[in-house]
């Protein structure tokens, strides 16, 4: 079983999604930003952007929608080029700020304001709470936020 890449904390809000696989070959450097520099579609961005809607705990449907935008979203890449996860603002109030979905280790995570988030993730945190974009892609190298149109901006 794979194992989170954030680091669950006792008093936090989590929710455990499955994790994504695929045998894809990995892409070149030069291909991957070709394809993540696309607009992301409606219903893609639709899913990940609900993310604390609560839909996600009570439902393994919407689980299963959620996991099926992001395969269908990025068809050419394998695991590696997938994104390590997303990060958002939390509208569950106060005290939370962001949320994220792990995608590697399947963990929705809502994080109070201050609280870190690990390397990969912390950089993407203000941007997140930044009003001109609706979620955050973080990949291994890179952050793409992601627009109300679909619209992807490099980082």
């Amino acid at each position: 079983m794979a194992r989170p890449i954030l680091p669950i904390e006792k008093s936090g809000v989590q929710h455990a999604l499955p994790v994504l696989h695929t045998s894809a070959p990995t892409k070149t450097t030069g291909d991957l930003r070709l394809i993540l520099r696309r607009p992301r579609s409606k219903g893609y961005l639709a899913q990940v952007s609900q993310l604390d809607a609560g839909k996600y705990v009570h439902s393994k449907q919407a689980v299963d929608e959620l996991l099926a935008a992001i395969a269908a979203e990025f068809p050419e890449l394998a695991l590696p080029d997938y994104p390590l996860g997303y990060l958002s603002r939390c509208h569950l109030g106060d005290p939370y700020e962001v949320h994220t979905l792990d995608v590697t280790g399947g963990i929705i995570e809502h994080f109070k304001v201050g609280q870190p988030l690990g390397a990969m993730f912390e950089k993407g945190r203000a941007l997140a709470l930044h009003r001109a974009y609706e979620v955050v892609e973080i990949y291994r190298d890179a952050v793409y936020c992601l627009r109300a149109d679909g619209s992807a901006v490099r980082v």
